[in-house]
């Protein structure tokens, strides 16, 4: 009789335990995103996924920082791209459950000729702007109507070949003053027959720069 309750006693046991662990995996969410399949175009405009379910504590970790970096802010998954390609970010919750987000990254080149600094466009190769000058790792912009005779050299080491730079600044100049901005960032994304895209900004501000190989 006793080893028949000792055995009912087991049974029943196992039985409350295989039921509380089902009821936490029932109480455990899926952990899901809005969005799993990304395509962004623009180096400038941040791609914002959202965790849709999961159960807190998220992490986010890009394979290859330079196509793409990631970062967790609440619910929201901020993309922001750094260079063309192809790569995978994982989003991790605290049960360590995971979803890997496909990413492609291909920039969508401007219309026209830019540049842009802090938001201000600077025309130029128009009859009523800037000349251009093209040299091995510098871009020079220099008014040619004005009796100021404003000139803006952006330059950086490394040469036009695509990928990140060095010792980048930006100066502005004219008759009676030079003011140069030391760049934290300068970054070639496109060097191909449809022309030079570059990227730059100093932490704080930010710009960019599109010329057409002619």
């Amino acid at each position: 009789m006793k080893r028949i309750f000792k055995v009912f006693a087991m049974v029943l046991l196992a039985g409350l335990l295989w039921s509380c662990e089902k009821d936490m995996k029932d109480s455990l969410s899926r952990l899901q995103l809005d969005n799993t399949d990304v395509t962004i175009t623009s180096i400038n405009t941040p791609v914002v996924l959202t965790i849709t379910s999961g159960n807190g504590g998220y992490t986010v970790q890009s394979e290859d920082e330079g196509i793409v970096t990631a970062e967790i802010s609440e619910t929201s998954v901020i993309l922001t791209a750094t260079g063309e390609g192809t790569t995978r970010i994982f989003v991790t919750d605290s049960e360590r459950r995971s979803v890997a987000v496909s990413v492609k990254v291909t920039f969508t080149l401007p219309d026209s000729e830019i540049f842009i600094w802090n938001g201000a466009v600077t025309p130029f190769d128009t009859p009523d702007g800037y000349g251009i000058s093209i040299l091995s790792s510098s871009i020079a912009l220099t008014d040619l109507v004005s009796e100021e005779k404003k000139q803006i050299v952006l330059s950086w080491n490394g040469g036009l070949t695509v990928g990140d730079k060095t010792s980048g600044s930006l100066t502005m100049l004219t008759a009676e003053d030079v003011e140069t901005v030391p760049l934290t960032s300068v970054k070639i994304l496109r060097a191909d027959a449809s022309g030079h895209y570059i990227v730059f900004g100093d932490g704080t501000r930010s710009g960019e720069c599109f010329v057409k190989i002619n």
